[in-house]
């Protein structure tokens, strides 16, 4: 139980620390990334008017290859590059 609550409260200084950060830094576009067991996704938000530039993930219909491995993270980088 000791390790729960130290891993919990580590997490929520992180979170704060990376709020903080993103409040900081809103004139700056931010790159948010998040990878499943099976898929990564990416998006490009710009935070002052609350959209998000541009996005790729494993499920486009334009992705060749396969799920979310070493080789899908280095192509989504490329199509999120290109599309931003």
């Amino acid at each position: 139980m000791a390790d729960s609550s130290a891993r919990r409260r580590l997490r929520l200084k992180r979170k704060i620390r990376v709020k903080n950060r993103v409040q900081r830094d809103k004139t700056k576009l931010r790159l948010s990334v998040f990878k499943s067991l099976s898929h990564i996704y990416a998006q490009v938000i710009d935070d002052l008017a609350g959209r998000t530039v541009a996005s790729a993930s494993t499920q486009d219909k334009d992705f060749t290859g396969s799920g979310g491995n070493v080789d899908a993270a280095g192509i989504i980088g490329k199509q999120i590059a290109e599309r931003a």
